[in-house]
């Protein structure tokens, strides 16, 4: 199986999302699971070797941390510049899972928004396919009574459930979309973004 490894942080893989990333690939490549991964906010790879990378993936784990009640700021650009691919072979049928880190509130909204986007994106999402760290969930993690707070251990059960999916994935079809036009160059893409899709108020 191959899996691919989003990191949406804004810090990168110095951040506590790439601890939590990873903590999915040592659990995926203890069962022989190939690894790619992309840290999107130091990339700079052409878009189109991308979504080749999107397409040769099995499975994905999406990981950002939470800022303002959000996602980074390289994850939001990102799925911007993957409209295109909406309801194609970037996505659909393939499981994906959320890691998200967070300082004390925000990240079960952030997870909640994210697996509703990879799912009309056309990813389905496993059993427990959220795990949500918190500065201060890891602060009470150990002490009695604070047994059912988040912690690094869940990725795992995350990764595993990430992998049975996997197993029994059939064949789905999507809904007619509105196709957005392809982007080429090199991530991010900076600048004005224009996809081709319909104005609703244009003339108004």
């Amino acid at each position: 199986m191959r899996a691919l490894l989003l990191n949406g942080s804004v810090r990168g893989a110095d951040g506590d999302t790439a601890v939590a990333l990873a903590r999915a690939r040592a659990a995926l490549t203890a069962h022989g699971d190939e690894v790619d991964e992309l840290v999107l906010a130091t990339c700079e790879e052409d878009l189109d070797a991308i979504r080749a990378r999107l397409v040769a993936a099995d499975v994905f784990v999406f990981g950002t941390g939470t800022y303002w009640s959000s996602w980074g700021s390289p994850l939001q650009r990102f799925l911007e510049l993957a409209t295109p691919w909406e309801a194609g072979p970037e996505f659909v049928g393939k499981p994906a899972i959320a890691l998200v880190t967070m300082d004390s509130v925000g990240g079960v909204d952030v997870a909640a928004r994210l697996l509703t986007t990879l799912s009309l994106l056309g990813c389905c999402v496993p059993p427990f396919g959220t795990v949500v760290l918190s500065r201060t969930g890891q602060a009470v993690v150990d002490q009695p009574g604070f047994e059912d707070v988040w912690r690094l251990d869940d990725v795992d059960v995350a990764v595993a459930n990430l992998r049975a999916l996997a197993d029994v994935r059939g064949r789905f079809t999507a809904w007619p979309v509105e196709r957005a036009r392809a982007v080429h160059g090199v991530f991010p893409r900076p600048g004005r973004l224009d996809l081709g899709l319909p104005s609703t108020l244009r003339g108004r």
